[in-house]
């Protein structure tokens, strides 16, 4: 079988083709990740900017986390968690 027939089942199943375009994440999975790897972007730019290196690491892990969380309440309780770090420790 020519993988390419797999992916028309997909689609001919599927006529919006949203499903096998997002794969497993959903809509409000992709939506966090973006989110709060805008804030993970601006609190790394902060951080390099005025060396403050609270910001620097909690931003780098905004970043980077999303593609190791699958579960949406996951990702935005760990997002909230590492976002505040930088207001609670003061180094």
């Amino acid at each position: 079988m020519n993988p390419t027939d797999d992916v028309m089942k997909n689609v001919l199943n599927d006529p919006s083709g949203m499903k096998s375009m997002l794969g497993s994440f959903s809509l409000s999975w992709i939506i966090v990740a973006g989110l709060f790897g805008i804030i993970g972007m601006a609190y790394f730019m902060y951080g390099k900017k005025s060396l403050r290196y609270v910001f620097l690491i909690c931003g780098i892990v905004l970043m980077v986390y999303p593609y190791f969380v699958t579960r949406t309440l996951y990702m935005v309780i760990v997002g909230v968690v590492v976002s505040a770090v930088p207001f609670v420790v003061k180094i």
